[in-house]
């Protein structure tokens, strides 16, 4: 008996399994894709305090809410009045940003 035939043929059918089993999981992610989606509610920004607090800046049709979120529960803050359509970001500051030399952390220019 060919162990060489009898090695392709499993390597065959495990890549018939492995393709089956990312079909399936880019299946089921489309659907959960199209259960939620709205354009109503957008989460903006995201700002972790620590391990379990998080604060949310979350647009709610022509509103913008500020809301505290924890593993327990979320607590809405207040109503953020900006024009959300508006809000230009001049200078990203990120943690590379701090290491660098300059007024700021930024390059002078």
């Amino acid at each position: 008996m060919s162990y060489g035939l009898e090695i392709i043929k499993v390597l065959i059918t495990l890549g018939a399994i492995l393709g089956l089993f990312y079909l399936i999981i880019k299946f089921l992610q489309g659907k959960q894709g199209l259960l939620n989606q709205t354009d109503q509610i957008k989460v903006l920004e995201r700002c972790y305090l620590n391990s379990n607090q998080t604060l949310y800046l979350i647009k709610v049709v022509d509103q913008v809410w500020l809301v505290s979120g924890t593993k327990e529960k979320l607590e809405f803050i207040k109503e953020v009045d900006l024009a959300v359509d508006s809000l230009v970001i001049e200078k990203e500051v990120g943690l590379l940003n701090l290491f660098k030399k300059g007024k700021d952390g930024f390059n002078e220019e």
